[in-house]
C-alpha cells in the first residue's frame, strides 16, 4: 500500500515513510522492482515503435508530423511523471494510451492516404 493507507494500516512500514508524489516512485512502491522495470520498458517501447515508424515507414509527411507530434508530447508526460502522478490522473491517462493506439494505428492510416493519393492520381490521368 502507498500513501495514506500506509500510514493508516502500517505507520512504521519503511514504505509508509517514503513520500508517494511521482508515479514512478508510487509503481515503485505498489508492485515493486519488476513492476517499475517493465512499466519503463513499456513506455519506452511505446517510444522507439514510433520513431521507428515515423523515421522509416510512414511516407506521408503531414502523418509524420502528426505522428512525431504525439511522441513528442508521450515522452513530455513521461518527464513530467517523475516529479509528479500525471499518468494516473483521470483525462491525462485515457489521453496518453489513445495517443499510443494512435501511433500504432498510424501505419493503416499511411496506406489508406497512400492509396487515396494513387486513386485521385489514376483518377485526374482518366479525366485529361
Amino acid at each position: 500500500m502507498s500513501r495514506g493507507e500506509a500510514k493508516t494500516y502500517s505507520a512504521n512500514w519503511f514504505l509508509s515513510t517514503i513520500p508517494s508524489d511521482s508515479w514512478y516512485v508510487l509503481l515503485w512502491m505498489e508492485t515493486g522492482v519488476i513492476g517499475l522495470v517493465l512499466h519503463i520498458i513499456l513506455l519506452l517501447s511505446v517510444l522507439a515503435y514510433g520513431t521507428y515508424l515515423v523515421y522509416f515507414r510512414l511516407k506521408d509527411k503531414e502523418l509524420r508530423g502528426l505522428v512525431s507530434a504525439l511522441l513528442c508530447g508521450l515522452a513530455g508526460v513521461y518527464v513530467a511523471s517523475y516529479s509528479i502522478e500525471i499518468m494516473g490522473q483521470f483525462p491525462t491517462g485515457f489521453i496518453i494510451f489513445i495517443c499510443m493506439s494512435f501511433i500504432f494505428l498510424s501505419p493503416v492510416y499511411d496506406k489508406e492516404i497512400q492509396e487515396r493519393k494513387s486513386n485521385n492520381v489514376k483518377l485526374n490521368e482518366v479525366n485529361t
